[in-house]
């Protein structure tokens, strides 16, 4: 072999860099400092400076192009801020041989519902009336340690669903009364769900839209179509709907029935993919006993099979698979505008990790009547995760 061998070469002049005025000796006046292109300006527009008397107060008005309601070091009410679930809570009058029997429903109150079961902290905007529906639904919501949020019980009237024995618990228009308030919060919320009937059907959608834009700034938004078809028109009118939800969306649930009605003919999975092109990190599939699917921004896959619980009752199961999938970012830290990059680039054992939680929960909802969802206790059991007791006299 030619040449001289790289590891005994003499060792080549270290190269200093050139002497500036303010630094190592050798400077000239001539010679300026200049800034570094990585550093920011004085005054630079994206960023608060850390004498801003709003850092830690919640929602302010925008005051920058990049402004969010960043917390001070001192400031740990973010550590347990709650969850804002935004839906409506229905009544399900069901007839009996034996009489008739009254039960709390609707999405927003079954996801509210099973994040307090899981002992997050949770409030509820709602619509409900003064009647005597209504003060068993605020009843049945406090005895559940949901917060209701201000102004949720000022509806015309409690919206209600009478159900016969063997029919479906659809709802109809004439039942549904969807009048949520602007609520103003006492504390600024980690992640804000929207979903079902109370994100399209008007008036209330605005209301919605509203509380969206308000707390997108430093909160998850979490969206889960949950379509009724029986109300609306079209599939058409539907479509622009959902996807105009989606695109402020960090994460979206969906149900394969939900695909089936709005993209007839296409490949689920492949819609999933074109919504994540529209704004949210992680799209996930309910595929009911089937299990479930979910894919992020960068590609990452995750299936998880059916559970063999057995099935008493579907209803809610939905909604409890929802709740779990919050409470699985809530228990990895992913939720919150500083982690809203994170959803979009998760790895494939933390997505697994993520439907694996919610399809356990679906899974022991569905095998017990009337959207039961489990507690901390049964979904770690429902894991395998041993129970520790104590001893008697501890």
């Amino acid at each position: 072999m030619t040449g001289t061998d790289p590891r005994h070469a003499a060792p080549a002049a270290v190269a200093r860099p050139p002497a500036r005025s303010g630094n190592a000796p050798g400077g000239t006046a001539r010679e300026t400092t200049t800034r570094s292109v990585k550093a920011p300006a004085v005054h630079d527009p994206f960023r608060r400076p850390s004498t801003d008397p709003t850092l830690g107060q919640g929602l302010q008005a925008p005051t920058t192009p990049a402004w969010a309601p960043t917390p001070t070091l001192t400031d740990r009410s973010s550590l347990d801020a709650p969850g804002l679930v935004v839906g409506e809570v229905l009544i399900d009058t069901h007839e009996h041989e034996d009489g008739r029997s009254e039960h709390l429903s609707g999405a927003g109150a079954n996801v509210a519902i099973g994040l307090a079961r899981l002992g997050r902290p949770v409030e509820l905007v709602t619509s409900f009336g003064a009647d005597s529906h209504g003060v068993t639904a605020r009843a049945l919501l406090e005895r559940e340690n949901v917060q209701v949020a201000p102004g949720s019980d000022r509806a015309s009237r409690t919206s209600t669903v009478q159900v016969q024995p063997g029919q479906d618990t659809g709802a109809s228009p004439a039942d549904l009364v969807w009048e949520p308030p602007n609520a103003r919060l006492t504390r600024y919320p980690l992640v804000v769900h929207v979903g079902s009937l109370g994100a399209v059907l008007e008036p209330g959608s605005r209301t919605v839209a509203g509380i969206i834009a308000a707390y997108r700034p430093g909160a998850t938004i979490t969206y889960d179509p949950a379509l009724h078809p029986e109300i609306i028109d079209s599939p058409e009118d539907a479509r622009s709907l959902v996807e105009g939800l989606l695109a402020r969306a960090d994460l979206v649930k969906v149900c394969t029935r939900d695909l089936s009605w709005l993209y007839p003919g296409e490949d689920h999975k492949a819609v999933a993919r074109r919504w994540l092109t529209s704004g949210p990190g992680i799209v996930v599939i309910d595929m009911g006993a089937e299990g479930a699917w979910a894919v992020n921004s960068v590609g990452e896959v995750a299936t998880a099979s059916g559970h063999g619980f057995g099935v008493a009752d579907t209803a809610g199961a939905g909604d409890a698979f929802m709740a779990a999938l919050i409470d699985a970012l809530w228990n990895g830290g992913l939720l919150g505008v500083a982690a809203r990059e994170d959803l979009h680039t998760l790895r494939q054992g933390s997505l697994q990790a993520l439907i694996d939680h919610a399809t356990t929960a679906a899974a022991i909802t569905a095998s017990r009547p009337r959207g039961n969802p489990p507690t901390r206790a049964e979904l770690d059991a429902g894991h395998g995760i041993p129970q520790v007791t104590a001893r008697p006299g501890q």
